[in-house]
């Protein structure tokens, strides 16, 4: 006999909710039922749960007596109320510590209603969210070293857009080293192209840097960045072109070279001149040998129209030469062997103050502590010579200053003296090679040490009014570094 209707009406219910109940068991979240009063009527665990409790320690028992640890009861039992009270679904995460567990869990909860719309409890899921979480930690952990290294290498890294027709984009990111290299923040780089702050110069050429992009996906080169106060740095640049899927992008590492730049064209400039010395002083001795050996001839033979004194005189004489010469390019020999670096001028001025006999003559370094110069580590010697040639050759000096001054977009240091100053016709052989070198260095010594990086010398004294020797220091060879 085939069921009646009302039969089959009675079934559809049950069959539905066997469905259901049957579905719920087959997923692998905790699913729990509650009524109003917040009393479990129905709970589901997956087989992998770790909560370690089975249905009965939960059906018919209210939420409070299950005895939820805090501070996962407060959260779990604030999220109920909010659904019975809204009737919007409502979710959070809580932790649950116990001796059995320790886990994070997803708790997403929803009202239950009637046919008529009437709420009649809470369903909630909760899934156990443990390794999501250790994954949020371990990526957070990675991202925050990651910017610690991004941020803090010497070098500045660029990250900018690729265009489809092959060209730099808008910059995406920078480190801090990138802004601190050029002026700029990192909102305004945001706004910036690499070739809004590069020069034309580029080597190898710009069409060939993004030939090598395109291609083979990286390139190296050396252009100039234009700092924001127009000024410009020469640096080396490393682009690597990567395929993301949002698009590509170029990572750049840059690194300053001016110092390298500096370095290259002082040894250039210390082998010229290293070479010119080296000729001038080999024809000097060969002159004075000459000389000497035609003295020795005459003393040999006993020229009767020369006197033997004299001979002796001018033999002795061409010896002193020679042996000074020898002396000079001894001296000279160290100049350029060391690279240049930046140098302390008041810490320079202050040692010279103990190695010069100064006697009851007055130093007075007012050159601002941490004032720096590129220079050949020689430049001490310059130092010292202008000090020592004041005390000898300056009369009744009571005062030697060195200062810092500015002329125009000059910077130059000076070395003033209230002595008898220096006559013009002295004035014209100052800085030849070989005149004051009966006192030691020799001011042309010293103009060969600073002009290695670029320094010149001059004397702008006025006769009786005491000497007064200005060195005029590029703009990128002098800076001052605050202590912290």
């Amino acid at each position: 006999m085939s069921p009646s209707k009302a039969e089959l009406a009675e079934e559809e219910p049950k069959e539905s909710d066997d469905r259901l109940r049957s579905f719920i068991a087959s997923m692998n979240d905790l699913v729990f039922v509650l009524d109003k009063e917040l009393v479990f009527q129905e709970y589901y665990q997956p087989t992998n749960d770790t909560l370690l409790m089975r249905p009965e320690q939960f059906i018919g028992k209210s939420f409070d007596d299950i005895g939820f640890p805090e501070p996962a009861y407060g959260t779990i039992k604030n999220t109920l109320i909010n659904v019975l009270c809204t009737g919007e679904p409502s979710r959070s995460e809580y932790y649950l510590e116990t001796q059995e567990v320790r886990s994070w869990y997803d708790l997403q909860a929803s009202s239950l209603k009637d046919g008529h719309g009437n709420r009649t409890g809470i369903i909630a899921v909760v899934r156990d969210i443990s390794e999501r979480h250790r994954i949020e930690q371990a990526w957070h952990d990675s991202k925050e070293k990651l910017s610690e290294i991004f941020n803090n290498v010497n070098d500045a890294i660029h990250v900018h857009g690729w265009t489809e027709d092959g060209t730099p984009g808008l910059f995406q990111d920078v480190n801090d080293v990138a802004c601190r290299m050029l002026g700029y923040t990192r909102e305004e780089m945001m706004q910036l192209r690499p070739l809004d702050i590069a020069t034309s110069y580029h080597d190898p050429p710009l069409e060939k840097v993004l030939e090598n992009l395109r291609t083979i996906g990286s390139a190296r080169f050396e252009t100039g960045h234009r700092r924001k106060d127009g000024t410009i740095v020469p640096v080396e640049v490393h682009d690597r072109l990567l395929n993301r899927d949002d698009g590509k992008i170029v990572i750049g590492v840059v690194r300053d070279i001016t110092e390298n730049k500096q370095n290259l064209s002082a040894l250039k400039i210390a082998n010229k001149k290293l070479n010119l010395l080296s000729s001038i002083t080999r024809h000097d001795i060969n002159n004075q040998l000459m000389a000497l050996q035609g003295y020795l001839t005459l003393l040999e033979r006993k020229h009767p129209e020369i006197a033997k004194d004299d001979l002796l005189h001018k033999a002795e004489h061409s010896a002193e030469r020679i042996s000074a010469m020898i002396e000079f390019t001894k001296t000279y020999e160290d100049i350029g062997v060391r690279s240049p670096s930046w140098q302390d001028v008041h810490k320079l001025v202050e040692k010279c103050a103990k190695e010069v006999n100064l006697g009851r003559t007055k130093l007075e370094n007012d050159i601002p502590s941490g004032t720096e110069v590129f220079a050949d580590p020689l430049v001490v010697k310059v130092f010292c010579n202008l000090i020592q040639n004041a005390t000898i050759h300056g009369g009744d000096v009571k005062y030697i200053r060195f200062a810092v001054e500015e002329e125009r977009e000059d910077r130059t240091i000076v070395c003033v003296d209230d002595g008898v100053g220096i006559s013009t016709e002295v004035k014209e052989k100052l800085f030849t090679k070989g005149f004051g070198m009966s006192h030691g260095l020799g001011l042309f010594l010293s103009r060969e040490i600073l002009a290695i990086t670029g320094i010149t010398i001059k004397e702008e004294g006025e006769t009786g009014k005491g000497a007064r020797f200005v060195m005029t220091v590029p703009p990128d060879g002098i800076r001052v570094q605050i202590s912290p």
